[in-house]
């Protein structure tokens, strides 16, 4: 599994990379938004774990691109803090979920597990309803 985080500080790489290091799991990270995009098109990526708020737009802008993808990547926010406004927002807007920082082991391991399972039964599905030539 391909886990693409985006624009994180080097500090919560380390964590991330840290509470992901048990599974199986391939952990790739870039900075800015395009450079995610450029890679979603080029390689299978089960989840993105992007920042709030990155040097070239918002996690909202990933969203829209793994929208044109094939059954979508789920696009996991990671946070500052948190207030229940933010997080329902997030929601609301088609994020798979939110972590906030600093993260805990079990929380992403939780989140992440499940938002792969989901992209790899969306993609099942996608093959199972795909026109027939």
């Amino acid at each position: 599994m391909n886990i693409l985080t985006v624009g994180q500080k080097p500090r919560d790489r380390a964590l991330l990379s840290a509470c992901l290091r048990g599974a199986r799991w391939r952990l790739q990270h870039v900075d800015e938004v395009q450079s995610c995009v450029d890679l979603l098109f080029r390689y299978d990526i089960q989840a993105v774990i992007s920042d709030l708020k990155l040097p070239d737009g918002c996690w909202l802008d990933l969203l829209r691109a793994t929208g044109a993808l094939p059954g979508g990547t789920p696009v996991i926010v990671t946070t500052e803090s948190l207030d229940a406004s933010a997080w329902s927002d997030a929601l609301s807007r088609g994020a798979y979920d939110v972590l906030v920082k600093p993260f805990e082991v079990k929380e992403v391991l939780y989140v992440v597990r499940n938002a792969c399972l989901q992209q790899l039964r969306t993609e099942d599905r996608a093959h199972v309803f795909a026109p027939v030539a």
